[in-house]
């Protein structure tokens, strides 16, 4: 019975191939290898070896029963036999039977000479590699310097030192020079620093004197606009009153002016009245034109149209026909 996965046409080819006497003749390990190369699992392997053994012995079986012979028995003691490196067991009849069989054992073969050369070879090539590698890395740190190369060691030193020494010189003098610049640098930036910090603390003061000024002018402001409404009442005030005089006096100025201008060339009328106890006489004379309102500097040039001089005239007429009267009643009866 085949068993699961083994591929018949493969196994087949096998058997055929193992039953060629060439192969036969060649060690049973090499066929194994060969057959593993050929991509053949361990079971197609097994059951390719079984099939080849198990057709041998049954030709072999089958000429002697044709001969008269009786089959061959089973050699070993536990009925196998042995066929290379795989066991054939043989059943009651003394047929050969296929049995499962562990995985191969590989065959030691005898060293030859030319393993024997090329061991010697790689021997050589070995050690001569690290002869020279030796040669080349190990012994120059294990050996001692010799005088000369110490001699020339030390005068290598010794000028890189003078050299080295030099570039240190140059190098202090630049940087004794760098350093003066940079304290200069640092002289020249703390001054300017101090100016600016006066600076600022001018303009801070200035800004200070600003803000005291601009709040006292906003003071001032401020008392100025509560004023303005105050100043304005007063104002308004003062020109309501000023108007009404102004309106008063000018009513009595065109009262005047109607009622009390009188011509230059006029004469000027006046009046006697009574006398007093002792009997004298003083006379009254009317006032000028103007002089009840005490207004001065008038004209000596009449201006004003004659019809309104007559107007005038007679209007001075009347007002002294009362103060006539009036002086009447001022005398007092002699006693």
């Amino acid at each position: 019975m085949v068993k699961p996965g083994v591929r018949e046409d493969i196994v087949q080819s096998a058997v055929r191939f193992l039953k060629d006497p060439k192969v036969q003749e060649s060690p049973l390990a090499k066929r194994i290898a060969f057959l593993e190369t050929k991509g053949l699992s361990a079971d197609e392997i097994e059951e390719a070896m079984s099939r080849t053994s198990g057709s041998s012995s049954s030709g072999a079986t089958s000429a002697a029963v044709a001969n008269g012979a009786p089959p061959l028995p089973p050699s070993g003691p536990a009925g196998y036999a042995q066929s290379g490196a795989y066991p054939v067991v043989y059943n009651a009849a003394g047929y050969p039977q296929p049995v499962a069989y562990g995985p191969p054992q590989a065959v030691v073969q005898p060293y030859t000479w030319k393993d024997y050369t090329l061991g010697a070879v790689g021997a050589i090539g070995a050690g001569y590699g690290v002869y020279t590698l030796a040669k080349r890395y190990l012994l120059p740190l294990l050996s001692f310097p010799s005088e000369k190369s110490l001699e020339a060691s030390n005068a290598q030193i010794a000028s890189q030192l003078e050299s080295t020494s030099s570039v240190l010189e140059v190098v202090k003098e630049e940087t004794s020079e760098v350093m003066k610049a940079v304290d200069a640098q640092a002289v020249k930036v703390s001054k300017a620093l101090e100016g600016m910090v006066d600076t600022l603390k001018a303009l801070r003061e200035k800004d200070e004197r600003r803000d005291k000024e601009l709040e006292e002018l906003k003071g001032d402001i401020d008392s100025i606009r509560d004023m303005i409404p105050k100043m304005l009442d007063k104002t308004k005030e003062s020109q309501t009153a000023v108007i009404s005089d102004l309106q008063t006096e000018i009513k009595s100025l065109k009262n005047l002016l109607l009622n009390r201008r009188l011509p230059v060339s006029a004469p000027t009328p006046s009046t006697s009245l009574p006398g007093t106890n002792d009997g004298s006489t003083t006379p009254v004379t009317e006032p000028g034109p103007f002089a009840r309102g005490g207004l001065v500097n008038i004209p000596s040039k009449p201006t004003i149209p004659a019809w309104q001089l007559q107007q005038q005239a007679e209007a001075a007429a009347a007002d002294a026909t009362p103060a006539e009267g009036s002086a009447d009643k001022g005398k007092k009866p002699e006693e």
